[in-house]
């Protein structure tokens, strides 16, 4: 420690001697003056330039936040359509069947048709005349032997 304090020493000492040798040069220091201010103009465009970057960094970070959260709503906008067309399937096929079942009890014929179509007497539902003759004697009506007939 101590040979390099008197090696410092040495050295400022000798600084200072070769500086008070030489003569005062105007040009020097104003060159000298120059280019301090140029280093401090370099040194101020630089921390503007780090700024900016920083900003420019900032912002692409919330451009990106953005969009991820664009992104998460679109995927829930397209799950949501998805499920509201897979309701609206299953509805229209609720809504077909109930239709479909409706036309088939509404369309069966009532007995008073079938009557009207195959007449009292004769009907293909009978195996003999005769017979339902007499049943509807007895008060038993063509409706008992219709119903009797389709079970």
């Amino acid at each position: 420690s101590r040979p390099i304090t008197a090696q410092l020493r040495s050295l400022i000492f000798e600084k200072e001697r070769l500086s008070m040798s030489l003569p005062a040069r105007p040009s020097h220091d104003a060159e000298l003056a120059s280019l301090q201010a140029q280093l401090k103009l370099v040194r101020k465009q630089r921390q503007r330039t780090a700024m900016l970057v920083e900003s420019q960094k900032r912002a692409l970070e919330e451009k990106r936040a953005a969009d991820v959260v664009r992104a998460q709503k679109e995927v829930a906008r397209a799950a949501g359509e998805e499920e509201r067309s897979r309701r609206a399937r299953e509805y229209d096929r609720v809504m077909q069947r109930m239709r479909s079942n409706y036309v088939e009890a509404t369309s069966a014929p009532t007995t008073d048709q079938l009557q009207a179509t195959f007449g009292v007497e004769g009907s293909p539902l009978r195996a003999d005349t005769a017979e339902s003759t007499e049943a509807e004697d007895e008060g038993e009506g063509s409706e008992g032997m219709l119903s009797a007939a389709a079970v």
